[in-house]
């Protein structure tokens, strides 16, 4: 009201500075902006915040694979070891590369010769893979082991069944 009729006239009050042409007054549009693009810089810092600690769950989420990887570069020198403890040592821990060897399942052609090796190396990281998947399912770790030790004994019975121990 009061500021109203000094615009109209032309006068400014003394002291205080008035509409667009005082510097270091801002318009309520400008005050508007100014916390639209503070709450927009804060939110992006939350955003980024939350995308860091994401990536750091998704990483610390690898850890099955990561130890099944390196139990793979592990796995010709526990070949070895087990190799003493026959017939049924290979059986144990490496239940899927005396699988794929045996001459029952007709894997030991030009193509298909070497799948005993890869599965040599490839068993450890896949059942990681299985137990990261399991995880991010929210099992429990005794719920992860379990289905592991169940995988392995699957392939037991089927080494047996194979094999014609039972026959």
């Amino acid at each position: 009201m009061f500021g109203n009729s000094a615009i109209k006239s032309g006068k400014r009050s003394k002291g205080k500075p008035h509409g667009a042409n005082a510097p270091g007054v801002t318009s309520f549009a400008d005050l508007g902006r100014a916390e639209m693009e503070a709450a927009l810089a804060k939110l992006h810092l939350q955003l980024e915040s939350d995308r860091r600690k994401q990536s750091k769950r998704n990483l610390v989420g690898l850890w099955p694979v990561i130890i099944g990887v390196a139990l793979a570069f592990l796995a010709p020198a526990l070949s070895e070891v087990l190799s003493i403890f026959q017939p049924w040592g290979m059986g144990i821990v490496f239940p899927f590369v005396v699988l794929s060897g045996r001459p029952e399942l007709h894997l030991g052609g030009s193509i298909f010769g070497d799948i005993p090796h890869v599965m040599l190396y490839a068993q450890f990281p896949i059942e990681g893979l299985l137990a990261r998947s399991l995880f991010m399912r929210h099992y429990s770790s005794m719920g992860v082991a379990g289905r592991l030790i169940c995988v392995h004994a699957m392939a037991g019975v089927l080494l047996i069944l194979v094999s014609g121990a039972l026959g």
